[in-house]
């Protein structure tokens, strides 16, 4: 009797851990991206040779976008997920948008006075002149 709850509870156990038919078989919470295909390496070489001189051999100077640790580079996987709702997009793409935004508008407080350093002067006259 022991063995047969025994085997019952590994069915029910089993079963429940197994994901749904409906979920798909991607791993949750990244979406999917289109491969890119590899150009072959020589190419490669020749595009960036040509981008970098011009007929006087000064190299061409351009910005470059700035994009997350975790994108890896991947400028298509950040504008991909920027498209996705803010609930659904992870949060190191969140926290760096946010970071960016007061990188480029830091918010700036006036400074005030420190009362240690430099005295304020007060209508009040000195504490001593106070009978108590």
């Amino acid at each position: 009797m022991i063995s047969l709850y025994l085997i019952f509870a590994l069915l029910v156990a089993t079963s429940v851990c197994q994901r749904p038919s409906y979920a798909g078989s991607r791993p949750i919470g990244y979406p999917a991206l289109e491969e890119i295909p590899e150009e072959p390496t020589s190419a490669r070489v020749d595009s960036k040779m040509a981008l970098g001189t011009t007929t006087m051999s000064t190299p061409i100077r351009t910005t470059t976008v700035r994009l997350p640790i975790e994108a890896l580079g991947d400028r298509r996987l950040v504008e991909t997920l920027l498209k996705l709702p803010l609930d659904k997009q992870p949060f190191w793409l969140l926290n760096w948008k946010k970071l960016e935004d007061n990188r480029t508008k830091p918010k700036t407080y006036p400074l005030k006075a420190n009362s240690y350093l430099h005295h304020i002067p007060t209508s009040h006259p000195r504490p001593g002149l106070y009978p108590y």
